[in-house]
């Protein structure tokens, strides 16, 4: 195994709701699953990486989580909506940015709610290594 240099940092992903129970709902303040609280809650939904080398962390991108698209749920008859991508394919469009920005990076930390195949596979392709917690599932 490779010996991890002091320029060698991590990219930490990690995903937050900014609960807003009062605002109108639209494609951008609409209900996401709260991990953290196991329900359903309205607010914004943000997807971020924090890179982290030394002694230092800082922030290299976000992306909003917006779901333009309504439809309608077939069980409960209920107007859900859905984004046009899910958080795992904006997390691996994040890492293709750092990457071609030139980010040193040699490992990927990130929560159970990012760990599958696709997810190590594209990593992996990229001469990247991964930390993940894995669901019991």
């Amino acid at each position: 195994m490779r010996n991890v240099e002091r320029n060698d940092g991590v990219l930490i992903f990690d995903d937050t709701i900014q609960e807003k129970a009062w605002t109108d709902e639209s494609e951008l303040m609409c209900w996401h699953y709260d991990h953290c609280s196991g329900r359903n809650v309205k607010g914004v939904n943000l997807l971020n990486p924090l890179y982290h080398s030394g002694e230092m962390s800082i922030p290299v991108a976000f992306e909003l989580v917006k779901k333009p698209f309504q439809y309608s749920d077939l069980k409960t008859r209920k107007v859900k909506r859905k984004s046009e991508i899910t958080k795992n394919e904006m997390m691996r469009q994040m890492i293709e940015t750092c990457i071609s920005n030139d980010l040193k990076f040699l490992f990927i930390l990130m929560d159970s709610w990012f760990s599958s195949k696709d997810n190590f596979d594209f990593i992996t392709s990229k001469d990247k290594h991964f930390i993940a917690a894995l669901k019991s599932n």
